[in-house]
Parts: structure tokens; C-alpha cells; sequence
């Protein structure tokens, strides 16, 4: 919309121009009276004028559209380098496994029932990182307690490769069916190696 107004302005300046060249009826006489060049300056000076304005008007614009798409890459690269964990039951065995990327500054938080027990992570376990494929056994014989209403719950903080911090958790009840909740990016990281 301010485009086009700005396109209107532009003509309008350039009609009048030429409006009032036709009215003085093109005698160098009495246009050199109103138009004085040691005042006003030549044409080229205009003309320079002109397309520098519009120059500046559509560098302005360009910028503005380079801006956009960069932020589109780094939001589309900060997803390719996203790490994509996940919790699940092996047999008996409770396992986290790095489907994609490597994860850094991991911290496992066990925030489950009190009767839930996970033998190899009472309470949290920090890793320096865990890579793609290589999978964090947190407990070989894992069961569910007989109460039914318990359940399992794990809080996971990590990064990426270039630090951005992430909180995801996974729930599981007795039916034994690991549920991913939403990967949450945060600021920073309660447990961040750098802080401590």
C-alpha cells in the first residue's frame, strides 16, 4: 500500500514538471527566468536526485525482504539441527534414545510417582552429550508398580550443537505407552555447564 502511494507521489511530481514546461511553451527565454540553473541546478542534477531517490527507495525495500528470507533459513536450519530424543520400553528396559543429532549438556530429571522407581536414575544423571543411535539404558529391568494410577514421568533438558537450549518430557502410564509432550525451547538452562 505505501508503494503505491509512494509510486502516485513520484507521478505526480513528474506530470507537474512536465505541466509546466508545456505551460512556459518550451521558450528557453522564459524558462531560463523561472528556472535559474545557478539556483536551481541543471537537469542532470535532477535527474541524479531522482534516481537516487528511488535507488534508496528500493535498497530500502530489498533489505527489507533479505531480512526476512535470512530469518526464514535460520529458523528452517535451527529445526535441521534439532535434536529428536526419545523414551521408550525395550522389552524391560527403559530407554532414551537420540534419533537425530547429537544432544549436549543432557540432564534427566525423574519426575515420576514415588512408587515408580527407575533403578538408574534416582533423582537426575547429567552427560556431557549422548550421540545419534547409541541409546542411555535408564533402567534394564523397568516395572510398573501394581497401582495402576502411577505414573512414569521424565524431564529432559539439552541443547543442540550450537547451544540453544531445549525441555522436553515424556509420560508413560501403566499401559506402558511413552508419550512425547511438546519440545519446549527455553532460554537458558537451569542446568547449563557454563552457569554452574
Amino acid at each position: 500500500m505505501k508503494n503505491k502511494y509512494f509510486f502516485y507521489g513520484v507521478c505526480n511530481v513528474i506530470v507537474g514538471f512536465l505541466l509546466c514546461l508545456f505551460l512556459l511553451k518550451g521558450n528557453p527565454h522564459n524558462i531560463s527566468r523561472w528556472i535559474h540553473y545557478a539556483v536551481w541546478g541543471n537537469v542532470a542534477d535532477w535527474c541524479m536526485t531522482v534516481i537516487t531517490g528511488f535507488t534508496a527507495f528500493y535498497l530500502v525495500k530489498t533489505f527489507r525482504e533479505q531480512r526476512k528470507t535470512t530469518e526464514i533459513e535460520q529458523s528452517r536450519f535451527l529445526q535441521e539441527i534439532k535434536p529428536s530424543l526419545k523414551v521408550a520400553f525395550k522389552n524391560k528396559e527403559l530407554v532414551l534414545l537420540v534419533e537425530k543429532n547429537g544432544a549436549y549438556n543432557v540432564v534427566i530429571i525423574n519426575k515420576s510417582d514415588k512408587d515408580v522407581e527407575i533403578k538408574d536414575l534416582s533423582n537426575e544423571a547429567h552427560f556431557e552429550n549422548i550421540q545419534t543411535g547409541v541409546p542411555l539404558f535408564l533402567d534394564r529391568n523397568f516395572q510398573f508398580p501394581a497401582n495402576t494410577e502411577s505414573a512414569l514421568g521424565i524431564e529432559i533438558y539439552y541443547s543442540d550443537r550450537l547451544g540453544n537450549n531445549y525441555k522436553q518430557t515424556f509420560i508413560a502410564l501403566h499401559n506402558k505407552h511413552v508419550i512425547s509432550m511438546e519440545l519446549v525451547h527455553v532460554k537458558e538452562s537451569p542446568f547449563d555447564p557454563r552457569k554452574i
